[in-house]
């Protein structure tokens, strides 16, 4: 299965979203108002798992792709 450019490109642009969004609920962790820092951890607990996931498929593009040029 191939992927093109504009899925690549996708997939790298949604990871690296994840990862500024990551950055930012960390920050928020440490917000004056507890009950912000709870949703921050909250939110950064999924986020986590979406961005491995992210990860990953970035991973796993660009060995498909790799073999592709082989």
């Amino acid at each position: 299965m191939n992927y093109t450019d504009k899925d690549r490109e996708t997939v790298m642009k949604a990871t690296q979203s994840a990862h500024f969004l990551h950055q930012d609920l960390q920050n928020l962790v440490s917000a004056d108002h507890p009950l912000l820092g709870d949703y921050a951890l909250d939110l950064l607990d999924a986020l986590v798992v979406i961005e491995k996931k992210l990860l990953r498929l970035q991973g796993v593009m660009d060995v498909l792709q790799e073999n592709v040029h082989e």
